[in-house]
């Protein structure tokens, strides 16, 4: 799935669990500080979660509420989307909690400036700059990486993110829902959870992410802007399928000019979700594989 944040000022976070093919690549220290999640995973929550996470509207303890959110990810039954969005995943408290920890390292941010192709690889010679292997993007965010989160206690304020990343609950119910067991905590000391930070002029270009699935958690939505925006089903593992990526490209960029206001190759499938503390709205890009831009 390709996807990118448009221009706006939201702030979030990005949890990251390891398959187990990336932690039969670690060594065998850092995979005995790792924490693999197995079916017999407890379910209980405990009160620290409980006042995190809201278990009535997000039951991530109830298998079926797993199944349910599995089914938004799988292509091949009706509606699915290849994407679970998750709206009041926290409680109010939890926001107010995490949205503290996130302003009080805030400080410590780097900016990052970084022009970049929508697979994320090096620029391949054997296309010309304009082709959809090779055309720019551009991504600019503030990020603090896990290590300058490493608070002395993880039952306040500070530390509430980790907490929740290590929380087996969170692991077991990600796991059920990208239906690959086990899952691993990551031995990266550095990636394992980060937030980025978007201000005024910022946004997250288009891309294919490296990984095989990503979680985000959304703690402040921007005043405007910040949309997010994917196409499903626009690459496989066997084709890049450049094609698609182009007329995306061609579309955005036509869209943007004010050349246009609307696109026959497209539709648009917009859903906005109000909730207590944020709101978060995304669309789904609509291509017809064999339109040609």
């Amino acid at each position: 799935m390709m996807y990118r944040i448009c221009r706006g000022r939201p702030f979030y976070c990005i949890i990251a669990y390891s398959m187990p093919s990336r932690s039969s690549l670690l060594s065998r220290r850092d995979r005995f500080h790792s924490q693999n999640i197995c079916s017999g995973a407890t379910t209980a929550a405990s009160p620290l979660l409980e006042s995190i996470v809201d278990m009535n509207r997000c039951p991530i303890h109830d298998p079926k509420f797993a199944i349910e959110c599995r089914k938004k990810m799988d292509y091949s039954v009706e509606d699915g989307e290849g994407l679970c969005h998750l709206a009041d995943f926290l409680t109010p408290e939890g926001t107010r909690l995490l949205q503290a920890e996130a302003n009080s390292v805030k400080s410590q941010a780097f900016y990052s400036d970084e022009s970049h192709n929508a697979y994320l690889e090096k620029e391949d010679q054997n296309y010309p700059a304009n082709h959809a292997r090779n055309m720019q993007q551009r991504s600019t965010k503030r990020l603090v990486a896990a290590d300058q989160m490493e608070f002395p206690s993880s039952a306040s304020s500070s530390g509430i993110l980790l907490y929740l990343y290590k929380s087996p609950l969170l692991k077991y119910f990600v796991q059920e829902v990208i239906g690959v067991k086990p899952l691993y905590l990551q031995a990266d000391p550095m990636n394992k959870v980060h937030l980025n930070y978007f201000s005024p002029g910022d946004e997250l270009g288009w891309h294919f992410d490296n990984s095989e699935f990503f979680v985000n958690l959304l703690l402040q939505a921007p005043t405007s802007g910040g949309e997010f925006e994917f196409v499903a089903r626009s690459r496989t593992e066997t084709d890049p399928n450049y094609s698609i990526v182009k007329q995306v490209f061609v579309l955005i960029a036509l869209v943007l000019s004010g050349a246009i206001a609307c696109v026959r190759i497209a539709k648009k499938k917009k859903k906005t979700v109000s909730t207590s503390s944020t709101v978060t709205t995304y669309t789904q890009i609509w291509l017809r594989s064999n339109s040609s831009v």
